[in-house]
């Protein structure tokens, strides 16, 4: 059993790192597609991927710790062989046909690929024939992997290639397709999951906006890496005036409302009269934003650093700094957990964001 296990432990380990790689995109594809994350969606698609990784761990592990030979046999290319084997065999109890190497190594063949034919129907919506033809190419993929040695990373194979395997591997995947009703009868369906997610989508989440505003600071990030290397000279806080002015007042006033966070997450700024917002509201709105975010922590680290002249100026100025910085955060935090009302910035603008996912009809 434990031949079986280190694979899943080992599979466990690397999913975290796998699903930070993965999160990111997956994120930008959702908000993109359908304005919203479903946690039944994320569970599903997770599992998935952590599943692929499983299974193919359960194949490839362990690995030979050093370089090994060539094995006498590397290929078993008769179908059916195991079951010639099995009815070989002269069994004296159900425990010992359990226990036989055939017998077992057969069942567990079929529930290494069983959760593919679930996934690929329930999920994917694939079809019968469009499971067989991908439970066999993983299957194939299986055996090529061992019959290579992992691609050439060992010099021979330290498995053997088995067609049984890919036969019964395939079958496991049908299997999955049979009883996937069985098992996901009490869970939504994929078409309903998309019903609801684009339901969410219509209205304009925190993470959503927070997923578009970052990809925005990854734009400023080189942006200012550009204009480092053409004007060295330019002091910093005119390199954030300038790209603020351009990239969140100029082209959003130009492009629908949009900067290019805001039309890969798909949603756009507008004003009270639902049109595109005037360059004045959108330099208030982000005006504001930006000299709480950046300029109140340069004016407090300027002043901490004269607080050694014990000025009372000096010391309210840092107390009116800090108590803006842990109201905004505040604000932040209520606006996205509970009130979802405007925070200062939109409100003092007279801006919103909207949605522009539309369903398909």
């Amino acid at each position: 059993m434990s031949v079986y296990i280190y694979p899943i432990k080992a599979g466990l380990m690397i999913f975290p790192i796998l699903a930070i790689i993965f999160t990111i995109p997956y994120i930008i594809s959702q908000y993109r597609k359908y304005g919203a994350m479903l946690l039944t969606r994320i569970v599903v698609v997770y599992s998935f991927i952590l599943y692929l990784l499983c299974a193919y761990f359960m194949v490839l592990l362990p690995l030979p710790k050093e370089d090994i030979p060539r094995l006498a046999t590397t290929m078993q290319l008769v179908p059916f062989h195991f079951v010639d084997m099995i009815l070989a065999c002269h069994f004296h109890s159900i425990v010992d046909f359990v226990k036989n190497p055939y017998v077992y190594q057969a069942f567990f063949n079929i529930l290494l690929t069983l959760p593919l034919g679930v996934y690929l129907r329930y999920y994917f919506k694939k079809s019968w024939f469009s499971v067989f033809i991908l439970g066999f190419l993983m299957s194939l993929s299986f055996e090529l992997l061992q019959l290579t040695g992992i691609c050439g990373v060992y010099q021979y194979p330290y498995r053997l290639f088995d067609v049984d395997d890919i036969i019964v591997n395939t079958f496991g995947a049908m299997v999955g397709y049979w009883i996937t009703p069985l098992l996901t009868c009490f869970l939504p369906s994929k078409d309903k999951l998309i019903e609801k997610s684009y339901i969410k989508g219509t209205k304009v989440s925190f993470i959503r906006r927070l997923v578009g505003f970052v990809i925005d600071l990854f734009v400023m990030y080189l942006f200012d890496m550009i204009i480092i290397c053409l004007f060295k000279q330019i002091d910093k806080n005119v390199r954030l005036v300038i790209f603020v002015f351009i990239y969140f007042c100029v082209i959003p006033a130009l492009c629908n409302g949009q900067t290019l966070g805001k039309k890969i997450v798909k949603i756009a700024l507008r004003d009270e009269q639902n049109e595109v917002p005037r360059i004045t509201n959108l330099m208030i709105r982000y005006g504001s934003l930006w000299f709480v975010i950046a300029g109140i922590p340069q004016i407090l680290q300027y002043e901490m650093s004269q607080l050694n002249h014990s000025h009372l100026l000096i010391w309210l100025i840092i107390f009116v700094c800090i108590f803006t910085l842990v109201y905004f955060v505040y604000q932040v935090f209520v606006h996205s957990m509970i009130t979802h009302d405007d925070l200062f910035y939109e409100k003092w603008s007279h801006i919103h964001e909207i949605s522009i996912i539309k369903e398909p009809q």
